[in-house]
């Protein structure tokens, strides 16, 4: 009896600042480091990947004993156009996994800003009951901003319904094809999109997703302090960085999983970009708010409200 097969993981990558690859690295390498059965690993990218991403990235997976495979992409030339205001076309190569994958019964998309904090990424896989096409995390913070909420209501979409597109479990059999096209001639008739294709998933799965543990997409941002949390309460968790805070740049308690796996792998030196760090704090009575401090002395500190920063 022939072996039951590793699941497909699938990353979507542009790498258009020559560092963000480091991203894609900490999120694969932390993935293997957890799990028990060690999946097929494909990432896809735009041509912006060099040759020490390539090198890095297979280094880890080889180190785990992991297959990788590294492949280019671009849209079709009559997508080529497509308005997705601070998105690359790498956020629509998602939309084409039930086509590229259509041989695989489960695909997981994981976003790269993402960290396995001590869970298996096996159980992702686990999780469907065979129901729905599509398998993700409820976003919590989604109805935060007002520029959101107007989205949602112009979109007839709920937020008590909306999912998070950093975490998908694609069930191929069950999903249309088509993606990319149906989003192109949707996008056309909603050209004004806060989250291009994240809101499109939303509306085309509207009655066909199954909402999961909130572990597998716990999302680390400014909303309620969840920067601010306790090591066990990060403990076990997929920690997805959402919004326009990440790690690189930044301090605070929600970021040590992702240093820690950073050093782990042998990416601490060499690697990081020229950038001063700054130091994350809370502000006393306002929840979704943080103080940004300059790690050179003297220097004035400056608020972060939410509208401004997250990326929601």
């Amino acid at each position: 009896m022939n072996p039951s097969p590793s699941p497909a993981v699938v990353f979507a990558v542009s790498d258009q600042t020559g560092h963000y690859w480091v991203y894609t690295a900490v999120a694969l390498g932390s993935m293997l480091r957890y799990a028990k059965k060690k999946p097929r690993i494909f990432i896809l990218h735009d041509g912006s990947l060099g040759s020490v991403a390539h090198q890095e990235l297979g280094r880890i997976a080889k180190n785990f004993q992991a297959d990788l495979t590294v492949l280019k992409l671009s849209l079709p030339n009559r997508l080529q156009n497509l308005k997705l205001g601070h998105y690359t076309a790498a956020s629509c190569f998602r939309l084409i996994i039930p086509r590229l994958f259509s041989k695989e019964s489960k695909v997981l998309y994981l976003d790269s800003d993402i960290v396995f904090n001590g869970l298996d990424v096996c159980e992702i896989f686990e999780t469907s009951n065979g129901s729905s096409g599509l398998l993700a995390v409820l976003d919590p913070f989604i109805a935060k901003g007002r520029t959101n909420q107007a989205q949602l209501a112009a979109l007839q979409l709920l937020p008590e319904r909306y999912f998070n597109s950093g975490v998908l479990l694609f069930e191929t059999a069950k999903t249309p094809s088509n993606l990319l096209e149906s989003f192109a001639e949707w996008l056309r008739n909603f050209p004004k999109q806060v989250h291009p294709d994240q809101d499109f998933l939303n509306t085309i799965f509207t009655n066909d997703w199954q909402a999961i543990d909130e572990k597998f997409n716990f999302q680390i941002t400014v909303y309620e302090q969840r920067l601010f949390m306790t090591p066990e309460d990060y403990a076990g968790r997929l920690m997805h960085f959402a919004g326009k805070l990440k790690p690189l740049g930044h301090l605070a308690p929600g970021f040590l999983p992702w240093y820690a796996n950073l050093d782990f792998l042998g990416l601490s030196n060499g690697y990081l970009p020229s950038t001063s760090y700054r130091y994350l704090q809370t502000v006393p009575g306002r929840a979704d708010t943080l103080v940004r401090l300059e790690a050179q002395p003297n220097t004035p500190s400056s608020l972060i409200a939410n509208p401004a920063i997250a990326d929601q």
